[in-house]
């Protein structure tokens, strides 16, 4: 359902695809190995929501990661350093593992009906929540495919966000392998709570953190790196050429 503007893109959002649902399946495993851990964590959030708490697993890691600018990230390395904000903040993470792992797509019901797509023209709309438009004031949009579907359309050309979208094939196939990373990672879960090897939820969360790190750690790297040498080859390119100034007659 997402609009892609090219094929890399179109593989990379069938990549998101394949992940979306592997992790739902591990959602099912979860929830029948540990049917009393998962609803009590879903009602956890439940009441977390109701008190104005952040509960989603991509709101707990924004607070997480301490976002708010420059001012902070002094405060932020010395929290980082601090063996009790470690624990924190492993202990915040495992918590928003274990929340989304017991029911990853909870937040589809809750927003059934809140979300409304608003015609534009024939072939778009405009997506509201609640009645207000989404992303003010940029906004978000669906658009009528030649192949008469509707699909989403990502707002990829907001500052900030183009910066991070890939652009060339390259950048395209390591991301897409980071994603990959991440969907074997859950299948690799989903197949330990199967089996029975992982015995709880907190199991779960601590094996996902062990899994996981190491190899998006490399992926990011690996995208960072080229990156930045795709920059210095940009940089090079428009430098002007030194200008070799004719050596005077004699010598001089």
């Amino acid at each position: 359902f997402l609009y892609a503007d090219n094929e890399e893109m179109k593989k990379l959002f069938a990549r998101v695809g394949r992940l979306l649902l592997n992790i739902q399946k591990l959602g099912s495993s979860v929830q029948e190995r540990f049917p009393e851990d998962a609803a009590k964590l879903k009602a956890d959030a439940e009441e977390s929501a109701k008190q104005g708490k952040p509960v989603g697993l991509l709101s707990q890691m924004s607070t997480l990661m301490g976002q708010g600018g420059g001012r902070r990230r002094g405060r932020d390395l010395r929290n980082a350093a601090d063996p009790a904000k470690q624990a924190a903040a492993r202990k915040a993470f495992d918590e928003a593992i274990k929340r989304f792992f017991a029911d990853p797509y909870s937040f589809l019901r809750e927003s059934e009906g809140k979300l409304v797509a608003v015609p534009l023209g024939d072939d778009t709309a405009a997506l509201t929540w609640e009645g207000k438009p989404v992303l003010p004031p940029i906004g978000m949009v669906m658009r009528k495919a030649d192949d008469g579907r509707w699909y989403f359309v990502l707002p990829t050309d907001l500052p900030g966000i183009s910066g991070m979208m890939p652009k060339t094939k390259d950048q395209y196939q390591i991301l897409g392998g980071l994603i990959q990373v991440f969907d074997n990672v859950v299948i690799d879960l989903r197949k330990d709570v199967d089996s029975g090897q992982v015995k709880s939820m907190d199991e779960l969360a601590r094996r996902t953190g062990e899994k996981a790190f190491v190899p998006a750690a490399i992926a990011f790297f690996a995208y960072a790196k080229y990156e930045n040498e795709q920059k210095q080859l940009a940089k090079q390119a428009a430098s002007p050429a030194e200008a070799k100034t004719p050596a005077a007659p004699g010598g001089k």
